[in-house]
């Protein structure tokens, strides 16, 4: 089975448009709202770009966010020694420490969703932030 993660969230978009159907038909006074939510909800989904982020399969991972982007990384997760998600201001960064020493960066944004994936096919991989845990010592 195969699972793929795209940069829009579809289903948050679906749900939103869906929304602000049922509360104009609900509530027609809040009608303002509900046009400016499905008016946005609807340029998401028809106007605004989407690619692909990363495709899960039962024994590989394959990431596409690469720096050409002509070019994608495969990644067993046998190959895959530890991973971890990092959260920074300007933007959030999936890392792969990789068995032959090297340690692979891909620029993510969706971070429910590819923590979700990781923590289901590469079980017990995960890398904790030392970020968080060195923050708790000190308080």
């Amino acid at each position: 089975m195969q699972k793929t993660v795209h940069v829009k969230p579809h289903a948050l978009l679906y749900l939103i448009l869906l929304a602000s159907i049922l509360l104009y038909w609900r509530r027609p006074y809040l009608a303002g709202f509900c046009v400016s939510m499905f008016l946005l909800s609807a340029f998401a989904l028809l106007v605004m770009p989407d690619r692909k982020l990363v495709e899960f399969t039962h024994d590989y991972m394959i990431l596409y966010n690469c720096e050409d982007s002509s070019e994608c990384m495969l990644a067993y997760y046998e190959d895959i020694v530890s991973w971890r998600y990092e959260w920074h201001a300007n933007e959030d960064l999936l890392v792969l420490s990789m068995v032959d020493g090297s340690t692979e960066t891909q620029e993510m944004y969706s971070r429910w969703s590819i923590m979700k994936y990781m923590k289901l096919y590469a079980k017990g991989k995960e890398e904790k932030n030392r970020r968080k845990r060195g923050l708790w010592k000190n308080w």
